[in-house]
């Protein structure tokens, strides 16, 4: 499966990959419950890919541009619950923009 998120920031490209490049940003942008680890896969899902794309608006503005690729379980319980986890990915990516942009644009 893939989903993509775009949104933009008023904050400058090597602002906003700097950001990213710091553990601790997850974390600061992932609401609670989640538990954010980087680089694995969620134990729901047989493989994940989550790549960040910064893209120059002006010297001022970048749009980051979320692609993440998964592929579900086929066992019949962790595949519904993933599939679930799949449905909210809208509502979790919206979250991590209004967070980044309130801890970036403050700046």
């Amino acid at each position: 499966m893939r989903f993509e998120h775009r949104f933009r920031v008023r904050a400058s490209v090597d602002e906003v990959a700097e950001f990213h490049s710091n553990s601790a940003s997850m974390g600061a942008i992932t609401p609670p419950p989640i538990i954010v680890r980087v680089h694995s896969a969620p134990q729901k899902l047989t493989s994940w890919a989550h790549r960040h794309e910064f893209v120059r608006v002006d010297d001022a503005t970048t749009e980051v541009v979320d692609r993440v690729e998964a592929t579900h379980k086929k066992h019949l319980w962790w595949g519904l619950v993933s599939r679930l986890m799949w449905a909210g990915m809208p509502t979790l990516f919206a979250f991590r923009a209004n967070k980044t942009r309130k801890l970036l644009e403050v700046r």
